[in-house]
């Protein structure tokens, strides 16, 4: 499906913007594997719980001549089993990685929410970037320095940083480090003005053999 998906709908070249989120399939019964209570966004009520299977999906994003906004096509999906030994961002790890095996030669733009901002996407190659919200409580380093030379541990990483909410430039100051952007959101063109601040996320996780040839020499990651 993902080849059929970056053969005839995405340019030659282009890069291929996955998305990965959970979804809830309802299920009911004392035999059903792997059902339990999990967040719900569909549910009525402030709790937002439902009860069933919990799926992390992967899919693709693609602009289809008769929509007037982009599509997400799934390609994959993995089971979360509450309580096992993989969370949902190691599977969400697991299918990204079987992608950027696939498709070694395209750079790959992953988009997730927050709760998928975790550190099992450290490491990611050279051309593959994650887009996602951070957490309240992330906390950012400056680069490791380099070795002194002296005895001991090197440090893995450098000063703390602000966090990069902090950074963001007022409308009517131009930050000097800052990347102006345009999108297209709602039928309509937007302008935005992006700081980019460089942070250390240490404890890379390259896996398939694919993804481990286009890791960085160091897991540096930019926000």
């Amino acid at each position: 499906m993902a080849e059929l998906i970056v053969t005839h709908l995405l340019a030659p070249g282009a890069p291929i913007t996955v998305v990965v989120d959970d979804t809830l399939f309802r299920r009911r019964g004392k035999k059903v594997h792997g059902v339990g209570w999990f967040h719900d966004g569909s549910a009525a009520g402030q709790l937002k719980l439902g009860f069933g299977n919990n799926w992390v999906v992967a899919a693709i994003v693609v602009t289809l001549p008769f929509c007037t906004r982009p599509v997400a096509l799934a390609v994959l999906a993995t089971l979360a089993v509450k309580g096992g030994e993989r969370s949902k961002p190691d599977l969400a790890r697991d299918l990204v990685d079987l992608i950027a095996e696939r498709f070694p030669d395209r750079r790959i733009d992953l988009v997730a929410d927050a709760a998928y901002g975790a550190g099992v996407f450290a490491g990611l190659g050279h051309d593959m970037t994650i887009t996602t919200r951070a957490r309240s409580n992330a906390a950012f380093f400056e680069p490791a320095p380099p070795r002194t030379g002296r005895r001991g541990r090197p440090r893995l990483k450098g000063e703390r940083i602000t966090h990069p909410h902090r950074h963001r430039p007022r409308r009517d100051v131009e930050d000097r480090d800052g990347h102006p952007l345009r999108h297209h959101r709602h039928g309509a063109d937007h302008r935005a003005h992006l700081p980019v601040v460089r942070h250390l996320a240490h404890r890379p996780r390259p896996r398939h053999p694919a993804v481990r040839h286009r890791a960085h020499d160091h897991p540096d990651q930019r926000l």
